[in-house]
């Protein structure tokens, strides 16, 4: 017979190897769930396919994430400049304004960041809205500026109302050379009413040709495009998919839209803040006329819209006839008369050493064939 205490010993030795070895058991599971968690991060360390990004105002760029958990924030340092958003393994950047930025990616599981320097461009093909309503248009009698005739008061800018019935964009910038540049290489330089759009054989143009490619020359790719007359004009607003302002809206969004001003200049009081005219326009680089030429656009302070340069720098071409008398009588969406001998301009140009000819009310005209290095435009969109 087994002596129970023998027995008894075995049983304890059996009971405390089992509670051991649970005990182990219990150990290691918890050692392999640590080592496991602790190798997470190392298994979806945070990857982006860029750590910098060009964007232009208004439009939007991708980054992808091509390592992460799939859980992540983003942080943009200035949203005055750049925001950030998440979507589908992707970080999508969007620009406000020109300038630059950093947006931080997290990782929400591993806490791991990454970077993106983004430098945000202006955008020359951005557009404004201008919102319906009435404005007064014309000028005031004892305007600085206003043209007197010796036999009296001019009164082709005869203040009269003016309902704009429907919104409509307007382009931010003037058209510049790298924009009619591409126009040209996809429709060709054309003859219309016996001469070409643009005219590319002065020695001043800044558009050349290249074989068979149009292009800006080198530094004048966001200069205001010049050259041009209002046909050549005319063709490349409809094929951006818009036409040419009407006096009424060009003057309607020179002077704030909705946010109606009555400042003398689009934007200001002072002229040498919102314009690029005879007294200001000196550029070495763009020697145009005496020392003085145009700028790259967007230079100057913009208007209570957000548009620059409808004051100075280039005169624009409008769609109406000129010149055509105001009326008296209130009007609604006025397009000038029917026919006539030249097109409407508007804005003054840098040239202009009498800032009157950069007033918002200052109108002026010339033939629809002409061309010249102080002319060019801008479009408007209507939906």
């Amino acid at each position: 017979m087994f002596n129970l205490k023998i027995i008894f010993k075995m049983k304890r030795k059996i009971n405390i190897f089992i509670v051991f070895a649970l005990f182990i058991s219990a150990a290691l599971v918890s050692c392999k769930k640590d080592k496991n968690d602790s190798a997470d991060p190392k298994l979806v360390d945070l990857k982006l396919s860029s750590t910098q990004v060009d964007v232009a105002a208004t439009e939007t760029a991708k980054v992808e994430i091509t390592s992460g958990s799939g859980t992540y924030s983003v942080l943009s340092s200035d949203e005055a400049i750049a925001t950030a958003e998440v979507k589908d393994k992707s970080v999508v950047v969007a620009g406000v304004k020109a300038g630059e930025a950093k947006v931080t990616v997290t990782d929400t599981k591993s806490k791991q960041t990454q970077e993106i320097a983004v430098k945000v461009k202006r955008n020359y093909g951005a557009k404004v809205l201008v919102k319906s309503g009435t404005f007064t248009m014309g000028s005031p009698k004892g305007e600085e500026g206003r043209p007197i005739w010796e036999n009296g008061e001019y009164d082709n800018e005869v203040q009269h109302q003016v309902t704009i019935s429907k919104d409509f964009y307007i382009s931010k910038y003037e058209v510049t050379n790298a924009q009619y540049a591409k126009f040209l290489n996809e429709k060709g330089n054309r003859e219309q009413s016996g001469v070409m759009w643009l005219d590319i054989t002065d020695p001043n143009c800044q558009i050349e040709k290249d074989g068979e490619t149009f292009k800006a020359k080198a530094g004048k790719e966001n200069y205001p495009v010049i050259y041009v007359n209002w046909y050549g004009a005319k063709a490349y607003a409809e094929w951006a998919g818009g036409r040419l302002p009407t006096e009424a809206e060009w003057e309607y969004a020179a002077r704030g839209g909705h946010k109606e001003s009555t400042t003398v200049y689009s934007g200001s009081n002072t002229i040498g803040d919102v314009a690029w005219y005879g007294e200001n326009s000196e550029n070495p680089d763009n020697d145009l006329y005496r020392g003085k030429g145009t700028h790259v656009v967007g230079t100057k302070t913009a208007n209570e819209l957000g548009i620059h340069d409808m004051s100075g720098n280039v005169y624009e071409w409008c769609s109406d006839w000129y010149p055509s008398d105001y009326p008296i009588t209130a009007q609604t969406d006025p397009k000038g008369k029917d026919t006539g001998t030249y097109r409407a301009l508007r804005g003054g140009d840098f040239t202009s050493s009498n800032a009157r000819y950069c007033r918002v009310a200052a109108r002026s005209g010339t033939e629809p064939v002409g061309r010249d290095d102080i002319v060019g435009f801008r479009v408007v969109f209507v939906f």
